[in-house]
């Protein structure tokens, strides 16, 4: 007999602003079905990431914590509760699809039971997020024995874990299935025994094995064992028929956005220092040069690394479909179309009854956008695509008569400028409203329809979605439900200055507030005294809404005294939790 509570699925679409998935006066709605769904469940128009990017933003997704905190991101989810744990913990079954080496942990994830790659493992990423970063302190003689430690650490994890991969290839284990069959796997039985020696030298002298890595970098044996990407796709035949078959309404998405742009987007002049970079960017709005190409069979360079929105809701519905566990199921799934670059079909399936419709339906998409239209089409096109995924899981729950049995939960990891309206100088690492506001939607047939319009963390995420379960939400929780009623006057914004290695005993954070009136960001370093930080942005959002005059060195600082007294405890709680949770000191 089925467990009365709930089942939960809980949809992350990587990269969507809010304002992006709503229809406005100058572009029509991408996403009429989520927009069905925030009118029957709850809305959540305030809801904000603390960081812009998908490694950092995941923590307070999943964990339910402010981003540095516990470590931070680091060794990102490590030592933290993630909430698949607290379900599993609580009688649910979990099921992950969206298993991403690169971006999220390598170690197991303690709390799922049904767990599927859709990113095959690649060492490059652990290099690249991590190794090169602690190279270059080598070779600058700034490597200390704590940061060696740290390095070492990271690297015999990310081994460990290499080596369980190949072993699940070899194998051809559960967890590898979904991607698998992409994969060409031609080189494994070679690469698997370069790989053995290299990790047998790591375990005979550790210590050497990480110098000698330091030292030859992308010399050293162990890169010339390559990522098996997923490139088993569409044939040759296939991805011709594919580009002549619906170049005409591609090259008619190319032209509309050019000309619409060309008259209704603004050459943005201000400010003076920024004139060169807001140049760049136009022309990058009105000469979308990747959108024909994402359709080119030869091309890699759209391509993505992972299943297609599609394809992974597929094998969640085929998943569901052989469910026989007595105990209700909790399914993250994480997919990554809208991200850049965005895609806006079914990239993975030579179904061409199935492309038909979807490129039928881009044709009568661009087809009502309106002549008042700027921003990114390619983006809109792809938020249309997603809508439609939604929609597909949706009738399938209700065809199978689920419906009735299960909450949805949607939302994104964090916003994004992959719009172009606005456009700013850097459209990634900054602190602007765009890439931190993003949707969250939550529909059952027990939740009623409410629209949230106070400020929300997605730190209350994870403990909305337990107390719309009925389970209790751990201690170690910073977030609320949301469900409370009880919205935030202000949201935090925290994550690692510019991007790349979170390693916050070097290199500074932004470290800032948002609220009704004022964005203030300061550049801060962990282990300083509050008043020896430095002011990086401060926004008047009432004056200025489109975030384009920062007024850090001009502005009166006795306007934002309140906003100041806010910061500086915010600082000193995660000077605290540093002292108590910073393993990077172990």
């Amino acid at each position: 007999m089925r467990n009365n509570k709930k089942n939960m699925i809980f949809i992350v679409i990587d990269s969507l602003y809010y304002e992006k998935t709503i229809g406005q006066p100058y572009r029509n709605n991408p996403m009429p079905f989520l927009e069905k769904l925030r009118k029957e469940g709850l809305d959540c128009t305030n809801m904000y990431s603390e960081a812009p990017f998908t490694e950092a933003a995941v923590v307070s997704l999943l964990c339910g914590l402010d981003t540095m905190k516990h470590g931070g991101f680091m060794k990102r989810l490590y030592d933290k509760e993630n909430i698949m744990e607290t379900f599993k913990k609580n009688g649910y079954r979990t099921f992950f699809n969206g298993r991403q080496p690169s971006v999220l942990p390598c170690k197991d994830y303690p709390g799922v039971t049904d767990d599927f790659y859709s990113d095959p493992f690649g060492f490059d990423g652990f290099w690249n997020n991590r190794g090169k970063y602690y190279r270059n302190l080598y070779l600058n003689n700034e490597l200390d024995d704590k940061d060696f430690k740290i390095y070492l650490d990271l690297l015999e994890d990310n081994l460990n874990f290499y080596h369980k991969y190949f072993q699940e290839l070899k194998d051809n284990s559960e967890i590898v299935t979904f991607i698998r069959p992409y994969m060409d796997l031609t080189n494994l039985e070679i690469d698997t025994k370069i790989f053995e020696q290299e990790y047998q030298k790591f375990h005979k002298n550790k210590v050497n094995y990480a110098k000698e890595l330091l030292e030859k970098g992308l010399e050293h044996p162990i890169f010339v064992i390559k990522k098996y990407k997923l490139t088993k796709r569409l044939n040759e035949e296939e991805g011709n028929k594919l580009y002549k078959r619906y170049k005409k309404i591609v090259k008619k998405m190319f032209y509309k956005n050019f000309w619409c742009n060309l008259k209704n987007s603004k050459l943005i002049l201000t400010p003076k220092e920024e004139r060169k970079k807001l140049f760049k960017m136009y022309l990058n709005i009105l000469i979308n040069r990747f959108m024909l190409k994402k359709i080119k069979p030869k091309d890699e360079s759209w391509k993505k690394s992972i299943p297609s929105m599609d394809s992974t809701f597929k094998h969640f519905e085929n998943w569901v479909l052989n469910y026989k566990d007595a105990k209700p199921y909790f399914a993250y799934i994480h997919v990554d179309d809208c991200h850049s670059p965005e895609i806006f079909y079914t990239y993975d399936t030579n179904d061409f009854k199935q492309l038909d419709e979807e490129f039928n339906e881009i044709a009568e998409f661009v087809k009502k956008v309106p002549k008042s239209y700027k921003g990114n089409l390619s983006y809109d096109v792809s938020l249309h695509y997603a809508d439609n995924c939604l929609r597909k899981l949706y009738n399938f729950l209700k065809e199978h008569d689920m419906l009735d049995n299960v909450n949805i939960a949607i939302c994104a990891d964090h916003g994004s400028s992959y719009s172009f309206d606005p456009y700013r100088s850097n459209y990634v690492n900054n602190v602007h409203k765009e890439n931190y506001n993003m949707p969250f939607v939550l529909w059952g047939t027990d939740i009623k329809n409410q629209k949230i319009t106070g400020f929300h963390n997605s730190k209350d995420i994870p403990a909305t979605l337990l107390d719309v379960n009925g389970i209790k939400i751990p201690k170690e929780y910073d977030g609320i439900s949301i469900l409370k009623n009880k919205a935030r006057d202000y949201v935090l914004l925290e994550n690692i200055r510019d991007g790349g290695c979170p390693d916050y005993n070097r290199r500074d954070l932004w470290f800032g507030i948002r609220n009704k009136k004022w964005l203030v960001v300061m550049s801060v370093n962990v282990h300083k005294k509050f008043e020896d930080n430095s002011f990086y942005a401060i926004y008047d959002l009432v004056n200025d809404p489109g975030e384009l005059y920062n007024l850090k060195d001009t502005i009166d600082k006795k306007l934002i005294s309140k906003e100041i007294e806010i910061l500086k405890k915010e600082f000193l709680d995660l000077q605290k939790d540093v002292k108590k949770h910073n393993f990077l000191d172990t």
